[in-house]
């Protein structure tokens, strides 16, 4: 219990710290702040203390879970923050960037952190779209599981779109996707497909690409 305190204190901490400064832009190491506070973060083990108690255990795991979510909420933010988001959408004008969560919602009140930040000059804008919506206009779409079983036939539909893809989905990124969340030693960690990134016109920054793991799939 006293490491998911640790955690929170540190997020709320570190959160509040990053959207309070504007860095020059000559100051890197302190524009890259924001992504040190999602490692710091996502490090942490992200278990609790077993319980007998079947309520407890099941509001244990709902911390769990919302403290996962949090952290990948921050790592959206974090992308775009690292990404070159494409100009190609039919809302290339809009002075919004709009990430779109498709299928049964994981972040729930953890999409609040991001909703109405500001990143290349555009505020940022979550939507949340049921399964088999459009995701017209979406310049980041993130898949929740609840859309595995035809996950890649919906990849497929928007190839050469330049949409950012990201999912935590099992092998999301060797499928084609282009950034994927997965678990390993219950810590956070990316996969980044960089192939798939290239179709679709993305530049993705040295600094993000170093904390994730490379894949090669996909990129046609």
């Amino acid at each position: 219990m006293q490491k998911f305190f640790l955690t929170k204190h540190l997020s709320h901490y570190f959160w509040r710290y990053c959207k309070s400064k504007k860095p020059h832009k000559s100051n890197m190491g302190f524009k890259n702040l924001c992504l040190v506070y999602t490692l710091i973060t996502a490090l942490f083990i992200l278990v609790l203390p077993n319980t007998n108690q079947s309520l407890a255990a099941s509001r244990l795991s709902s911390k769990k879970q919302a403290l996962e979510y949090q952290i990948k909420a921050v790592y959206l933010y974090n992308f775009i923050r690292f990404i070159k988001i494409s100009n190609t959408q039919s809302n290339q004008l809009s002075s919004s960037i709009k990430i779109c969560i498709l299928g049964k919602d994981p972040f729930k009140s953890a999409a609040e952190l991001i909703e109405a930040k500001k990143l290349q000059g555009r505020s940022l804008q979550v939507s949340k779209i049921p399964s088999g919506g459009t995701i017209d206009g979406c310049h980041v779409v993130f898949f929740s599981k609840s859309e595995r079983n035809h996950i890649d036939d919906l990849l497929s539909a928007i190839k050469h779109t330049g949409i950012l893809t990201v999912g935590d989905m099992p092998q999301f990124a060797k499928r084609g996707g282009i950034i994927g969340f997965v678990i390993k030693n219950k810590k956070v960690r990316l996969e980044i497909n960089i192939d798939a990134a290239k179709r679709e016109g993305l530049k993705i920054s040295a600094n993000l690409l170093e904390v994730a793991t490379i894949i090669h799939k996909g990129g046609e």
